[in-house]
């Protein structure tokens, strides 16, 4: 059974905490005391979600209001060395609730005062550390209303790259190394096979779609901090086919600066897939500069995004927004792609809890 398979087919026992949350304790008449349920004393609950109000000129109807990410987190401590976490997170294109992540953490060894070495395992499902991006999914961690526009080609769209798998995690002074092996991520190509008819002479095209999804993925991200507020970082991701052969290869760079109140963050991604039927190369790139004065912000990023053999787009956002409390922001972010005069103007309200 895959790791993918375990924890799908685990997802009762992981949800068995709501379960028990509320439903009410009933005492059978060959009880001798109602059951009591222990709820671990050191149980964290958190969550957050936001609310998003668009105007979208490309669109026939131009202004919306939805609810784009909701997630509630639950952690708990199993042992001095190990502790446990779910996110249950809402699936805005679906329309659903499910599982976000589900991890066990072990830590190997801790920091101390004679040594900077820091050693930690994680099993389940989790955020996949290729780049910089992945630790900015969630809605409260990030500036601008939106991700950067290239990130989604090696993510499932609504939530970065999040799969089910092992990683290990090694911080060593100012170095740190994520090294991870997961299930893949979906990939497909369109085959056009040219079939003769020898009795007319004729020729046709037949589309066949043929599923190039690794059957496994395996990389890590490296960064290292050179001056204070500065890193860099370098990342890489094979996948491979069922017969074993590297049917993708991802690769990136990316480098983060914060100073005072400015911060500057970039990032560059090739992407290389479908590489045993019809090979396709993608890359894309951007540029974010955020200011912050007191409890208000304004946030300018580039994208830049060029699919296999196509000319490169680029993607302007400019945004604001303002701490209204400690737990919510309120943010508004313009965006308009140079190969259209239509813009996209978007309000959101996030609230932590």
């Amino acid at each position: 059974m895959s790791i993918q398979s375990f924890i799908r087919h685990s997802r009762p026992l992981l949800l068995t905490p709501f379960v028990f949350f509320n439903q009410p304790v009933v005492a059978s008449e060959h009880d001798s005391a109602p059951t009591t349920v222990v709820i671990p004393h050191d149980l964290k609950l958190t969550g957050f979600f936001d609310v998003l109000g668009q105007y979208d000129r490309a669109q026939t109807d131009r202004n919306s209001f939805t609810l784009h990410q909701t997630e509630l987190d639950l952690e708990t401590e199993v042992s001095n060395r190990a502790s446990a976490s779910i996110a249950i997170a809402y699936n805005s294109e679906a329309g659903i609730f499910e599982v976000g992540a589900a991890e066990m953490f072990f830590d190997l060894k801790q920091e101390s005062a004679t040594s900077s070495l820091a050693l930690s395992l994680s099993v389940g499902q989790f955020d996949v550390p290729f780049g910089i991006d992945y630790r900015f999914y969630a809605a409260p961690d990030r500036r601008l209303v939106s991700a950067p526009w290239f990130v989604d080609t090696h993510g499932d769209g609504w939530r970065g790259w999040n799969d089910f798998g092992i990683r290990i995690q090694t911080d060593y002074k100012r170095l740190s190394l994520s090294p991870y092996w997961v299930n893949g991520f979906q990939s497909s190509a369109v085959v056009i096979e040219r079939i003769a008819d020898l009795a007319t002479g004729l020729s046709s095209n037949i589309e066949r779609e043929i599923n190039t999804s690794p059957a496994d993925a395996f990389g890590s991200r490296f960064s290292v901090s050179i001056l204070s507020g500065l890193e860099i970082g370098s990342s890489f991701a094979i996948g491979l086919n069922e017969a074993s052969k590297t049917e993708m290869l991802l690769s990136g760079v990316d480098a983060e600066w914060i100073a005072r109140s400015f911060s500057f963050r970039g990032e560059y991604v090739h992407h290389s897939v479908n590489r045993s039927i019809a090979q396709e190369s993608h890359q894309g790139y951007y540029l974010q500069s955020t200011y912050t004065h007191d409890k208000t912000f304004g946030t300018v990023r580039i994208s830049s995004f060029q699919p296999d053999g196509r000319p490169w787009t680029s993607m302007i956002s400019v945004g604001v927004g303002r701490a209204i409390s400690e737990d919510i922001q309120l943010r508004i972010e313009n965006s308009l792609k140079t190969s259209s005069d239509a813009d996209k103007l978007t309000a959101q309200l996030v609230t932590s809890f």
